[in-house]
C-alpha cells in the first residue's frame, strides 16, 4: 500500500515537475527555428535611456529614423530592418477581423529568412504586399490558394488595399518573430505621417543591424553616439544616452528592457515561480519516499544481518537499496511521463500558452527525463541505502526491531515535507482570498456599468452611437482615442515651471467623464462650444497632491512642448489593479480622426444582453465589418482572474498531494516508533498506565516535528506568499496572521490524527501479546 502510494505520487510529482520543465524549455529553445549561420552577424539594438529621476533604463527599441541614417553614415553596417506592430483590422470579402500586424523593412526577408509555404520573398519588395502565416492564411482563406488575392487592412482609421505575395511557415511562440500578418513598415510611417529622418516622433521600432563582422560591434556602437546628441536636440525629453549592440542570439529578458517590438523569453521571475513549485512537490514526494522506504527497510533487518554474515559487503546492500529505489523511481517516472501528456495540455491551457509537448525538442525531453530520474533517485534513495548497508550483523540478531525509527535526519524530512504542505496552503489560500478582496474594490469610476467596442474615427462612432441612443437601457456613450485598462495612455514628459515629471495622458471625448462616472471635483469639464478646450487639460486629485498645487485651475503645464491649461480637477481612480495611485494622470481633448474606442455606459443588470444588442445594431451598420465589444470587468480583471483562479488552483493541488503523502510517510514513521516500543508499551500498560498516557508519551516527538513545521512553513508561506502577490499587483491584500495560523493548524491536526491513529490501536492491545513478542 505504502509502495503504491508513493509510486502515485511520485508520478504526480514528475508530471508537475515535466510541466515546469515546459517553461524551462520554453526558454531554452527560444529561436531554435532560426538558423544560427544566417543571423551570426546580426546584432539587436538597446537604447540606454535616463530617466527624469535621474534612473538608467534600456529599452529594446530605438527612434525610428536610427536604420536608415546609420545605413549611409556607418561602414561596417550592411543592412538593417525595424521591426514593430500595431492594432487594427484585417479583412478579406466577408471575414474579417482584428489583429495585430507587424510590420518590417525590406531586408528583413534577407536578413532571417523566414520559412516559405508559398510565394516569393521578391513580393516583399512591394509596399503593397502581405504576408500571413499558414494559419491566418487559412483563417481568411480557407484552402484557397491565397497568393495574389487582395485583402483591406483598416489602422488608425487608415485604409490599405494589399496584396498577400506569401505564405510562411508558422514559427514556435517562442520565438523572436511570431508574426501572423507582415507588412512593409513604410506602410506604418505613411499611416502615422512619419518622415525617415525625423527625430522628433515618440514612435520607435525594435532595429536589428547586419554587420559585415560581428567583432565590429563595439565599434559601431560608438558611432552611434552621435545619434543620441541629435535625439536629444529635438526631443529633450527623451534623455537619450548611449546604444548597445549585441548579438542576435544573445538572450534579453523582460525583465532587462522596458519596451520590445521583439517576442522575448519568458521572464526569470515567472520561471522561477514555476520551477519553485514543481521543486516543491518534487521534493516532498522524494522525502516521502525516503521515509517510507526506511521504515519498510526495518522489516529486512535480520535479512540484512544474514547477508552480511553470508559475506555480502556495505557497498553490495547499499546498493541493492539504491537500485530497489530507482526501479520504483523509474516507474514512477514513467507514470508521470504519460500523466503529463494529459497535464501539460491543461496547464498551457490555462494560462492561455501556445505552446506544449509538440514544440518540445525530443532529444532534450530524454534528457530531462534522465536528469529528472537520477536526481529523484539520489535524494530518495542515498540515505536508505547508507542506512541500511552500515547496520552491525551482531545487533540485527539481537533484535530487528531496536533499530531505526524517527532520527534527526527522518524528522527534517518530515519537517521539510510538512512545511512546504503548509506554504502552499497559504498561498492557495490568500489567492483566493484575494479575488475576492479584487473583486469588491473600488477602482474611483463606473467599471461595472461599462461596455467598450472598437472602432474607427468619428463617423463609426456617431453612427454606432446615434444606432444604440433609442435603448432605454443604454445612458450615454463617448468616442474616445485612450480608455481605462484597455487603451492605456503612455507616459509622456511633462513639465509645471522648472520642475519635469511624467504623465499618463488621456486623449479622450468630451463626454468620457460623465460616461465612465469619473467625478468632478474642482473646475469644469470640456464643453461642447469652447475652443480653447483644445488647449485645456483635466487632471487627477492626485496630482495635484503630488505636484504641490494650491490652487491647480489656470495651472499651466506643458506636455511634450506644448503648453495646455489646467480648466478642472477629477477624482482619483485605478486603471487596473497594476495602478498604485502614484500616476500623474492629465486629460487632453481628443481629436475626432483620433477616436479608436467608443465607450458606452448601461445598466450594470442587463450588461450582457446589451453588449449583444450593440453587436445586433453594428451588423446592420457595417455588415462587412467585425466589431469587438467587451465589458469593462471582463478587461479589468482579466489577467487577475487568471492569477488567482490558476494559482489557487496549483497551491490547493500542491496542498492535497503535500498531505497526503507527508501523512503516509509520517505513519509509516510511527508505526516503525511503535513497533520498536512494543514491549515498553506492553511495560506501562501492566504497571496502570493509560491509553492516553501512552499516546502522549509518544506522540511527544510528534509534536515537536510538526510544531517546528508550522513555525517553517508559516514563515515561508507568508514571505512566498507576499512577494508573489507584490510582483503580480499593486492592489492586493495582506498575508494575514490569522490565515497562516489555520494553515498551520490544519496541517498539524492532519498529521497529529495520522500518528494518533496508529499509537491508539496498538496502545488498546493486550499487553500480554506484546510481553510475549521475541
Amino acid at each position: 500500500m505504502y509502495l503504491l502510494i508513493n509510486m502515485l505520487g511520485m508520478g504526480i510529482a514528475v508530471a508537475c515537475a515535466m510541466t515546469a520543465y515546459l517553461l524551462v524549455a520554453y526558454n531554452i529553445e527560444f529561436d531554435s527555428s532560426v538558423d544560427g549561420d544566417k543571423v551570426k552577424n546580426i546584432v539587436k539594438v538597446i537604447h540606454h535611456r535616463k530617466g527624469t529621476d535621474g534612473d538608467n533604463f534600456k529599452e529594446l527599441v530605438a527612434p525610428m529614423a536610427l536604420g536608415p541614417a546609420a545605413i549611409n553614415d556607418i561602414a561596417g553596417i550592411t543592412r538593417f530592418s525595424r521591426f514593430c506592430s500595431d492594432g487594427g483590422y484585417l479583412s478579406h470579402g466577408e471575414k474579417g477581423f482584428h489583429e495585430t500586424i507587424f510590420f518590417a523593412d525590406a531586408d528583413f526577408m534577407d536578413m532571417f529568412a523566414p520559412t516559405l509555404v508559398s510565394g516569393s520573398y521578391k513580393s516583399f519588395i512591394d509596399k503593397n504586399s502581405v504576408f500571413l502565416s499558414k494559419k491566418f492564411a487559412h483563417k481568411y482563406f480557407g484552402d484557397e490558394d491565397p497568393i495574389g488575392k487582395a485583402m483591406v487592412a483598416s489602422i488608425n482609421n487608415i485604409q490599405l488595399n494589399v496584396v498577400v505575395g506569401g505564405v510562411l511557415q508558422d514559427v514556435p511562440f517562442n520565438s523572436t518573430f511570431t508574426e501572423n500578418i507582415l507588412m512593409r513598415i513604410e506602410n506604418y510611417l505613411d499611416i502615422y505621417n512619419l518622415k525617415e529622418n525625423d527625430w522628433a516622433t515618440a514612435h520607435t521600432a525594435s532595429t536589428l543591424f547586419e554587420l559585415a563582422e560581428i567583432s565590429s560591434a563595439t565599434i559601431v556602437a560608438n558611432q552611434l553616439k552621435k545619434y543620441t546628441t541629435l535625439r536629444n536636440e529635438f526631443r529633450p525629453d527623451s534623455r537619450s544616452a548611449r546604444y548597445e549592440l549585441i548579438p542576435f542570439s544573445k538572450r534579453v529578458s523582460p525583465n532587462d528592457v522596458r519596451q520590445s517590438d521583439l517576442h522575448l523569453p519568458i521572464p526569470f521571475i515567472a520561471l522561477a515561480i514555476f520551477m519553485s513549485l514543481g521543486g516543491i512537490i518534487l521534493l516532498i514526494a522524494c522525502f516521502n519516499l525516503t521515509n517510507t522506504t526506511l521504515a519498510l527497510s526495518m522489516k529486512r533487518m535480520k535479512e540484512i544481518g544474514v547477508r552480511k554474515v553470508a559475506g555480502s559487503s556495505r557497498l553490495q546492500i547499499g546498493l541493492q537499496f539504491f537500485i530497489e529505489i530507482t526501479l520504483t523511481v523509474t516507474l514512477s517516472v514513467g507514470i508521470g511521463f504519460v500523466m503529463a501528456l494529459f497535464v501539460i495540455p491543461r496547464f498551457a491551457s490555462m494560462w492561455e500558452l501556445p505552446y506544449g509537448m509538440k514544440e518540445l525538442n525530443s532529444m532534450n525531453i530524454v534528457i530531462a527525463l534522465l536528469i529528472l530520474l537520477f536526481s529523484s533517485a539520489l535524494l530518495a534513495g542515498i540515505y536508505p541505502a547508507l542506512f541500511g548497508s552500515r547496520q552491525s550483523p551482531l545487533l540485527l540478531f539481537r533484535s530487528g526491531k531496536t533499530h531505526g525509527g524517527t532520527n534527526w535526519f527522518t524528522s527534517t524530512l518530515l519537517v521539510a515535507q510538512f512545511s512546504l504542505s503548509i506554504m502552499v496552503l497559504i498561498a492557495g489560500t490568500v489567492f483566493t482570498q484575494n479575488a475576492t478582496y479584487q473583486d469588491k474594490i473600488s477602482f474611483g469610476y463606473d467599471k461595472e456599468m461599462l461596455i467598450t467596442a472598437l472602432i474607427q474615427g468619428r463617423h463609426e462612432a456617431e453612427a454606432l452611437s446615434h444606432a444604440i441612443s433609442s435603448n432605454p437601457r443604454i445612458e450615454s456613450s463617448s468616442p474616445s482615442f485612450h480608455h481605462f485598462a484597455f487603451i492605456n495612455a503612455g507616459e509622456r514628459p511633462a513639465r509645471i515651471a522648472s520642475k519635469e515629471f511624467k504623465a499618463a495622458v488621456y486623449d479622450v471625448g468630451r463626454e468620457y467623464f460623465a460616461t465612465v462616472g469619473l467625478k468632478l471635483v474642482d473646475g469644469r469639464l470640456f464643453n461642447e462650444r469652447d475652443t480653447l478646450d483644445h488647449r485645456s487639460i483635466l487632471v487627477d486629485e492626485n496630482f495635484v497632491r503630488r505636484n504641490q498645487l494650491t490652487d491647480p485651475l489656470e495651472t499651466k503645464v506643458e506636455v511634450e512642448g506644448e503648453t495646455l491649461t489646467i480648466i478642472g480637477v477629477v477624482s482619483d481612480h485605478l486603471t487596473d489593479l497594476e495602478s498604485d495611485n502614484t500616476e500623474n494622470y492629465v486629460y487632453r481633448l481628443a481629436k475626432a480622426d483620433q477616436y479608436q474606442i467608443l465607450v458606452i455606459r448601461a445598466e450594470a443588470s442587463t450588461l450582457s444582453e446589451t453588449k449583444r444588442y450593440i453587436d445586433q445594431q453594428w451588423k446592420k451598420l457595417f455588415p462587412g465589418k467585425p466589431l469587438r465589444t467587451d465589458l469593462q470587468q471582463d478587461i479589468v480583471y482579466l489577467e487577475a482572474n487568471q492569477y488567482n483562479r490558476n494559482l489557487s488552483r496549483i497551491f490547493f493541488f500542491m496542498t492535497i498531494l503535500g498531505c497526503v503523502l507527508s501523512v503516509s510517510g509520517l505513519y509509516s514513521m510511527a508505526n516503525l516508533n511503535i513497533h520498536r516500543r512494543t514491549k515498553e508499551i506492553g511495560v506501562r500498560k501492566v504497571l496502570g498506565a493509560s491509553v492516553l498516557s501512552i499516546l502522549k508519551l509518544i506522540n511527544i516527538e510528534f509534536v515537536l516535528i510538526l510544531l517546528t513545521a508550522a513555525v517553517l512553513g508559516g514563515w515561508g508561506g507568508y514571505t512566498l506568499t507576499d512577494a508573489l502577490l507584490s510582483d503580480l499587483y499593486a492592489q492586493h491584500i495582506s498575508v494575514s496572521l490569522v490565515t497562516i495560523l489555520l494553515a498551520s493548524l490544519f496541517v498539524f491536526l492532519i498529521g497529529i490524527m495520522s500518528t494518533s491513529a496508529t499509537i491508539w490501536s496498538t496502545a488498546n492491545s493486550n499487553p500480554v501479546q506484546a510481553l510475549n513478542e521475541t
